[in-house]
């Protein structure tokens, strides 16, 4: 079933099918169709310790999506990793998107969070993210 719910041919079918028959489907999960850009990672001079990211995402897939976790990954000058943290969409979503658990279509969110600083090592950074697996119900 979970297969045919990622099926952008056969989706609309099941969903139509479900909604008479009363059973739940899974949320889409094609993470290649959500996109991450304008990452911006800055120390905060108020807080010293701390950093600033800002980032966009963009869902432009057929379907809705359910918020990705973000994965951000920090490097050394050689590229090797110096630290990691993991972001749930409650802990990155603000204002009026605090509590939204769907990325609307074909628009861009605009994301900010604060968090330790990794370190002087860390020298660059990337953001990936991480579509978890939940009921869209």
């Amino acid at each position: 079933r979970d297969a045919v719910a990622q099926d952008a041919v056969f989706r609309p079918v099941y969903v139509m099918l479900c909604r008479v028959v009363g059973c739940e489907v899974s949320a889409y999960n094609n993470p290649e169709q959500l996109t991450a850009g304008d990452l911006v990672v800055k120390q905060v001079p108020e807080k010293p310790g701390m950093f600033h990211v800002d980032a966009v995402i963009r869902d432009d897939s057929e379907f809705q999506q359910p918020f990705p976790d973000l994965y951000i990954r920090f490097s050394s000058m050689r590229g090797d990793a110096v630290a990691a943290l993991r972001f749930a969409p409650l802990e990155y979503l603000a204002g009026e998107m605090t509590g939204v658990r769907i990325i609307p279509l074909q628009t861009e969110v605009r994301i900010s969070l604060s968090a330790v600083d990794p370190g002087d090592q860390a020298l660059g950074w990337s953001l990936k993210l991480i579509q978890m697996e939940v009921p869209l119900g």
